[in-house]
């Protein structure tokens, strides 16, 4: 699809980035990967039709960025 419509990973390139930098904008980097994370594990849910716990997900490797 992206082959036959290149204008949409353009734009969704654009959404991600404007959405971080928003969040960023008003968030630290701690609540930023807090959400992302449940985002993630949300993202898991909707994808196998059901609520996911954390450990059912693939691993989350963000936290690293703490450190």
């Amino acid at each position: 699809m992206i082959r036959n419509y290149p204008h949409i990973l353009e734009t969704a390139k654009n959404q991600v980035a404007e959405r971080t930098r928003n969040f960023l904008e008003v968030h630290d980097l701690e609540t930023f990967i807090s959400e992302n994370k449940r985002e993630w594990i949300d993202i898991h849910s909707l994808l196998a039709g059901k609520k996911m716990k954390e450990e059912e997900c693939l691993p989350y490797v963000f936290e690293r960025l703490l450190k």
